[in-house]
């Protein structure tokens, strides 16, 4: 078979997860020779050690690098075959067939959020769906849109996000979604896309990536006017803006000062957007 890099890269994921999550009936963990036994036992085919572990972590080179040596015909078959398996389920057939990758991620969360007392999967909203705008000040105007898909029959829902940036003093609009809409009049325009989903406990997680360099974001709902007893839309979502952790100091009687600076921390990072009712849905 013939397999590209990605999805190589895949695979090899695979078998190092499994190399290295996995513990024996003794609870030692597994061994490459524990991952040749599993391959013999699931699939039927016995790939060499060795094969196994220069495909996984390859070989080091004069140059300190490292180079992947990929199995052929029947053994790559076989690493394929495993890694697929329903048993061992490290690898859909759709996260090997598919580049894009976020839903799947997304379908394993919701897959382990879910509860056995719920008895079905608790879906968001269908009225979910629409664009969101927030304003914030962070050293000039930064106005945000948030454009939420309807709920896909799994409980995922798409998610896309574009940021302008102003100088404050010469921001040409009176609403965040007037500045979005508007000619280009900023500074600089920043654009991100993923995928939420809605947790048993209603609240909804938003994991997005940066278009141009991938950088992470990602978005937890603290307030939100949602009410399921209800037939109203949700018109607001407070949500934390987390990146990084916030560093502590450990010298004495710090404790104090950090939880002020902290307070201060989620309070910059606490975004508020609005529905625009007026959006064609």
């Amino acid at each position: 078979m013939q397999l590209s890099e990605w999805q190589l890269g895949r695979l090899r994921n695979a078998l190092r997860q499994f190399h290295s999550l996995k513990s024996s009936s003794d609870g030692s963990r597994y061994n490459w020779n524990d991952v040749v036994e599993a391959i013999d036992e699931y699939v039927g085919v016995r790939v060499p050690y060795e094969s196994i572990r220069k495909f996984v972590n390859g070989v080091r080179q004069d140059n300190g690098s490292y180079r992947h040596q990929t199995p052929t015909g029947e053994r790559l078959q076989a690493i394929y075959d495993f890694a697929t398996h329903p048993l061992i389920n490290l690898l859909t057939e759709a996260e090997i067939t598919e580049r894009e990758v976020s839903f799947n991620a997304a379908l394993r969360l919701l897959d382990f959020l879910e509860q056995d007392f719920d008895g079905e999967r608790i879906l968001p909203p269908s009225d979910i769906e629409g664009r969101y705008y927030h304003t914030r000040i962070s050293g000039g105007s930064v106005c945000s849109r948030l454009d939420i898909s309807a709920p896909l029959e799994s409980g995922v829902v798409k998610v896309s996000q574009v940021e302008r940036y102003f100088d404050i003093d010469k921001a040409p609009f009176t609403t965040a979604k007037d500045a979005i809409e508007s000619v280009d009049c900023h500074k600089s325009e920043v654009r991100h896309f993923g995928w939420g989903i809605m947790t048993p406990e209603d609240n909804f997680f938003i994991f997005l990536k940066e278009e141009r360099v991938g950088r992470n974001r990602y978005y937890f709902t603290l307030a939100s006017d949602f009410d399921r007893a209800s037939d109203t839309k949700l018109k607001s979502l407070s949500l934390l803006h987390h990146d990084y952790p916030f560093e502590t100091r450990r010298d004495h009687g710090a404790q104090s000062a950090d939880e002020s600076r902290i307070d201060v921390c989620l309070s910059g990072n606490l975004q508020s957007f609005e529905r625009d009712e007026g959006a064609s849905q």
